[in-house]
């Protein structure tokens, strides 16, 4: 463990507020086309799954009719593939969708967090604590940028990383599922390793062990491995996805499938596990973007407050001269920050939706307005206050 003190005085801490400052305005500017632009995405994308609902027929996966060539088709039927995928250095073989070779580590990994506390006059003391650790990592973990490098000192390569092969001829009756199809199936199956499938060049270097119901590898570069993992040890572990039963929706093209392009410009390309019915499958796509439409909405609405707080930063670092002060004019500034921001989407996505849905727009605005009034009313109630409190002062 290693602890860093650093000490920032007050004149470095307005500085750094003051050209925060470019970066909230950027933030509050990017953060309107980003909520506008989302809510036309919303509103496009579930136009376009009702025309989908719409216009979708049933056929049979067996047999491709050639007058259903341009429509939206739904079928069921076993997504199945004739190739074998192998991982020929640990002798596994499958024959599925996909095969995953899922690759860890042991590596030293640098655990970081700081403490901040105000001082008297407006400067912070920065307190930095760097732990290391053990452990399993599916990627490289880079030392050299270690604070401490002495001691935890990672292999620079990977000498088996991790893997994915996918089958690139699936179909599902007559069909042949796009690559953007084949990528939906999900379900993976865990394999076992066999140790005499290993390849002999890698094979002295490997252990066998059974964990969770299967056989896993574990290598340890030039020696033998034992219970006690090393720095650079190498886990190797391997799960498939086998044919599986689908449904489908999508754009007939021959025996091929393609987006089916809405007017609205929505593409529609979905494949849902099981047997499962049509009406099911656009609901869920309509959940999905509900979803979305709701992380696109925070992430906006969330950066414009974190750029208006950035932009009011000077204030509370001036204020910190007396780290209370500080603190108070803080909290304030951030509740302040959280009304504008609340005002600012709510009007950005009310603009938006009187101009993709009128109705619904005028109703936001009215909420805009009275997130605004609220903070019209606190402002005048803290001018208010601060009269009062001058006209108690007597002069001598």
């Amino acid at each position: 463990m290693s602890v860093v003190v650093t000490e920032e005085s007050w004149f470095g801490r307005i500085g750094g507020a003051f050209k925060g400052i470019i970066v909230g305005v950027l933030l509050t500017v990017v953060s309107v086309p980003l909520l506008f632009w989302n809510e036309g995405r919303a509103v496009k994308t579930a136009k376009g799954l009702k025309e989908g609902a719409g216009a979708v027929v049933s056929v049979e996966s067996d047999s491709i009719l050639p007058e259903n060539d341009g429509k939206f088709v739904y079928f069921t039927g076993t997504a199945n593939t004739d190739e074998t995928l192998a991982d020929k250095e640990f002798g596994v073989q499958f024959n599925g969708i996909r095969l995953k070779r899922n690759a860890e580590m042991f590596q030293w990994v640098e655990k970081k967090s700081s403490k901040t506390k105000k001082k008297l006059g407006g400067g912070t003391r920065t307190e930095t604590t760097y732990d290391y650790e053990k452990d399993w990592e599916s990627s490289l973990v880079d030392s050299s940028d270690f604070h401490q490098k002495g001691g935890h000192t990672n292999p620079e390569s990977m000498r088996f990383p991790s893997m994915t092969q996918e089958a690139g001829t699936v179909h599902v009756g007559g069909y042949l599922l796009s690559s953007s199809l084949t990528s939906q199936i999900s379900g993976d199956d865990r394999l076992d390793v066999e140790l005499e499938n290993i390849d002999e060049d890698i094979r002295e270097n490997i252990r066998v062990k059974e964990e969770n119901g299967t056989t896993v590898a574990y290598f340890r570069p030039g020696g033998q491995y034992d219970d006690m993992p090393r720095i650079g040890d190498i886990r190797v572990s391997f799960t498939a996805v086998p044919n599986s039963m689908v449904s489908v929706m999508s754009q007939q093209k021959g025996e091929t499938l393609q987006p089916y392009v809405t007017q609205y410009d929505t593409r529609l390309n979905m494949l849902s596990m099981g047997n499962v019915a049509p009406e099911q499958m656009i609901a869920t796509a309509e959940a999905k973007n509900a979803q979305m439409t709701w992380i696109l909405r925070a992430l906006g609405s969330g950066m414009m407050f974190f750029g208006f707080m950035m932009m009011m930063k000077p204030l509370s670092v001036l204020a910190d001269v007396v780290p209370l002060f500080g603190s108070i004019v803080g909290a304030g500034t951030g509740f302040v920050a959280f009304l504008l921001a609340a005002a600012g989407s709510l009007i950005t996505i009310s603009i938006a939706w009187i101009f993709y849905r009128p109705l619904l727009g005028v109703g936001l605005l009215a909420l805009a307005g009275v997130a605004l009034f609220f903070l019209f009313k606190r402002t005048r109630s803290a001018k208010k206050y601060a009269a009062d409190e001058m006209g108690d002062v007597q002069p001598l």
